[in-house]
């Protein structure tokens, strides 16, 4: 029983990266925004390896973001936010960063520091 019409295939994940002007589109943003993070977590004087345990993932993965090399899920981007003490827009925008935001998590990085010279 063959039919004349052929049957539309919605575009899956894994097309979307086989389009050349998204895929460009794509890696574009996520070098900008891992500038941004590593901008972001220099102001707060944190090390990769500080920052990572303050948002709760692995420092590869954190070196990984900040080098424009993998996505950054929405859930992960709300623990940048939190651990940063940025609002999740300001995450995309370049500029300074806030001092209120930048208050909290500050010394929170700040006190991992201090414990681990502390340790030596």
């Amino acid at each position: 029983m063959a039919s004349s019409s052929k049957i539309q295939r919605k575009p899956g994940r894994s097309e979307i990266w086989q389009r050349p002007e998204i895929n460009q589109a794509i890696r574009k943003e996520c070098l900008r925004l891992g500038a941004r993070l590593r901008e972001i977590r220099l102001s707060l004087g944190a090390t990769q390896e500080e920052a990572a345990e303050a948002i709760g993932i692995h420092p590869i993965y954190l070196q990984r973001m900040e080098g424009g090399k993998t996505n950054v899920s929405v859930g992960i981007l709300k623990a940048i936010s939190i651990a940063y003490g940025v609002p999740i827009p300001q995450l995309f925008e370049s500029g300074p960063i806030p001092n209120p935001f930048r208050q909290a998590p500050a010394a929170k990085l700040a006190k991992g520091k201090k414990k681990r010279r502390q340790r030596r």
